[in-house]
């Protein structure tokens, strides 16, 4: 089914968040149709993000270097930062 029209319902709780997707069917497939709908609203998808454990999030999360390993290794650290932003920029454009 096509949607015509709909939203997303949030429920958050601790560690996890359900989203539903509530929609109803288009009247049809015009540009002006498929702005309108006469259907019933229905959750047509929905999906839970769950938080991660504990163990997980302290394996993720590093304490903050030091200026003397910062300055150390400053000319590798800002060619790293370079490249990173080379990177995430071909997304953007």
């Amino acid at each position: 089914m096509m949607v015509g029209i709909g939203f997303a319902h949030y429920k958050v709780s601790k560690g996890k968040i359900k989203i539903d997707y509530i929609g109803a069917p288009p009247l049809d497939m015009s540009d002006v149709g498929r702005e309108y709908s006469e259907g019933n609203f229905d959750v047509l998808d929905s999906v839970e993000i769950n938080a991660k454990s504990i163990l997980a999030c302290s394996l993720c999360a590093m304490p903050a270097r030091g200026p003397e390993a910062l300055m150390h290794n400053f000319e590798v650290i800002a060619a790293h930062t370079r490249d990173r932003n080379r990177r995430a920029l071909l997304h953007c454009g």
